[in-house]
C-alpha cells in the first residue's frame, strides 16, 4: 500500500512553487541503495492516461503521466532482465519531467514491493517504475560524455567493485 500512496502522493502534490528534494545527492550512496542501475538512452516519450482515481475534481488537471521508451546501453547493477516501463510526470511547469529523447542517463531504481500492490490504482501504477530527478545519477548527450567522465568512472568503479564482491 505504501507504493500506491507514494505514487498518488507524487501525483497529487501541488506543482506551483514546490520542489521536492532527494534523500541524498551522493552518487555512491544512491548507487548503493538502488537495486538496479543501468545506463540508458531515451528513445521516445508518450503521454499516458490516468486510471479513474479517487481524487477531487481538478486535482490532476495540470499533471499527465509520461511513459518513457529507452534502450539499455550498459548494465551496471541488478537483474538485467528487469526492464520496467519508466514513468515520469509532466506538468505545465516541467518540475517532474526530466527524461528527454536523445539523452543518455544513468538511472538507479529500487524494485517495487509487489506485496504492497493491492488495489486497482496500485495495479496501474505497478506497470511503471516512477522516475524523478532523484533516480537519475547522471545525464548527458552522448557526444559530451567526457563532461561527465568523472561521474561515469565513479559509477563504473562501484559496479565493478560490487561484481567482484559477488
Amino acid at each position: 500500500m505504501r507504493f500506491a500512496f507514494t505514487i498518488l502522493f507524487l501525483l497529487l502534490v501541488p506543482v506551483t512553487g514546490n520542489a521536492f528534494s532527494c534523500e541524498t545527492t551522493d552518487i555512491a550512496e544512491r548507487f548503493e541503495k538502488a537495486d538496479r542501475v543501468f545506463l540508458i538512452k531515451i528513445l521516445e516519450t508518450q503521454l499516458e492516461e490516468f486510471p479513474d482515481l479517487d481524487v477531487e475534481e481538478g486535482e490532476l488537471d495540470s499533471v499527465r503521466p509520461l511513459s518513457v521508451g529507452y534502450k539499455v546501453l550498459e548494465e551496471l547493477k541488478g537483474d538485467p532482465d528487469y526492464r520496467p516501463r519508466l514513468l515520469q510526470l509532466l506538468n505545465f511547469t516541467g518540475i517532474y519531467a526530466n527524461l528527454l529523447p536523445g539523452i543518455n542517463y544513468v538511472i538507479a531504481v529500487e524494485y517495487p514491493d509487489k506485496a504492497e500492490i493491492d488495489d486497482e490504482q496500485s495495479e496501474w501504477a505497478s506497470q511503471f517504475m516512477f522516475v524523478s530527478s532523484c533516480e537519475v545519477l547522471v545525464g548527458y548527450f552522448a557526444e559530451h560524455a567526457e563532461d561527465v567522465s568523472d561521474e561515469l568512472d565513479l559509477i563504473r568503479g562501484l559496479a565493478n567493485a560490487e561484481k567482484k564482491a559477488d
